[in-house]
């Protein structure tokens, strides 16, 4: 069975966690937020994780959606204000990766609990991915 790398016990005392999610087309929204449980498979197996997820780890999740073709100068502005109106930016592999060759974004690879080595992450893109440090 997979397991999550967080530690048992793990709580953040209902901090909310904020998505910005600018993916190119809209029917790709959904996978990261399902909003209700609707009896459609996909649909249901995002909002049951996300539930999971919340209940666990004591946070709450919050989706802002924005057009993927105005995003970028947005996240480049906020970073570069300190503004953390976000806490995960999803968004178009190649209109990112501008972000994080300017140094603009966390490495992941490296970040406590993540675990990119489990099965969920596309590993192949990741190690390809990776630049020298």
């Amino acid at each position: 069975m997979l397991a999550s790398g967080v530690p048992a016990g793990t709580k953040f005392d209902g901090e909310t966690v904020t998505f910005l999610n600018s993916q190119y087309h809209s029917r790709f929204y959904y996978l990261l937020d399902a909003g209700e449980s609707n009896g459609d498979t996909i649909n249901d197996a995002v909002y049951n994780r996300n539930v999971t997820v919340q209940e666990k780890l004591g946070v709450k999740f919050e989706f802002v959606e924005d057009d993927n073709t105005q995003v970028l100068d947005k996240v480049r502005s906020a970073i570069m204000s300190d503004d953390d109106q976000w806490d995960i930016i999803l968004g178009m592999q190649y209109r990112m990766t501008t972000l994080t060759l300017g140094n603009l974004m966390y490495d992941l690879v490296d970040a406590p609990y993540i675990g990119v080595n489990q099965p969920w992450w596309a590993g192949d893109y990741i190690s390809n991915a990776q630049c020298e440090r």
